[in-house]
């Protein structure tokens, strides 16, 4: 996370430009009268203060501290190098993290130890666990990868929405392949509309079932579940 700028010159600022606007301004000093008399004159009437500057500075400086706050708290973001859009930090994150777990396999029957997955198909559950350790709140049923289609036509429980425009998905999105009947994580999008992935509960290199990279063309994908991520 960035480190969050300390705004204390801000403060010394606004509470020195404070105190000058409660100080009285100082009566002038003692007029001789004409003719050499040593009476003194009336003393002047005091100026009142202006502070309509004073305000608009300590204005100023509150809108300029809140702008720096925004600035720190706004969720970082990087570029897309093929579309140019920008991409959340937290989609990425899920992408590294899902790339971390690539080579694991089962051990039979749906069963990956190393992930807590036992006794069901598990490709929905890899997505879901890959975004929600990193921002979203993906929620539902959705090793029952029709559930995941659902509720990201419907904008709920985690979801954004759902498109059939492969360039439209972005890092951390997820892709619906086979007509339902199977989940992957989007890592990035190539020119000609197919999706490079990474799959759980897929076929490996090596063999078996397991956790592995995959390149899915336009005609085995049935759509993009957008991410809502925090």
């Amino acid at each position: 996370m960035p480190r969050v700028p300390q705004f204390a010159g801000a403060h010394r600022a606004a509470q020195q430009l404070e105190q000058s606007v409660s100080q009285p301004v100082q009566a002038g000093g003692p007029v001789m009268a004409s003719g050499g008399n040593a009476s003194l004159a009336a003393a002047p009437q005091q100026q009142p203060a202006q502070t309509g500057g004073v305000e608009a500075q300590l204005q100023a400086l509150a809108q300029q501290a809140q702008q720096q706050a925004a600035t720190v708290t706004a969720a970082p973001t990087v570029q897309d190098p093929l579309t140019g859009a920008q991409l959340s930090e937290s989609g990425m994150a899920a992408v590294r993290w899902a790339r971390s777990k690539v080579g694991i396999h089962e051990s039979g029957g749906n069963t990956v130890r190393q992930l807590g997955f036992a006794g069901q198909a598990w490709c929905g559950l890899f997505v879901t666990m890959a975004a929600n350790k990193n921002g979203a709140k993906v929620t539902g049923n959705t090793a029952y990868v029709p559930t995941i289609m659902q509720e990201a036509k419907s904008k709920s429980n985690g979801f954004a929405g759902w498109t059939s425009n492969t360039h439209a998905a972005r890092p951390g999105d997820f892709v619906v392949l086979f007509g339902g009947g199977h989940v992957e994580l989007v890592t990035s999008v190539n020119r000609d509309g197919s999706v490079n992935t990474i799959g759980g509960n897929t076929s490996t290199p090596g063999g078996g079932e397991g956790v592995a990279r995959k390149t899915r063309s336009r005609g085995q994908i049935t759509g993009i579940a957008k991410v809502r991520y925090g």
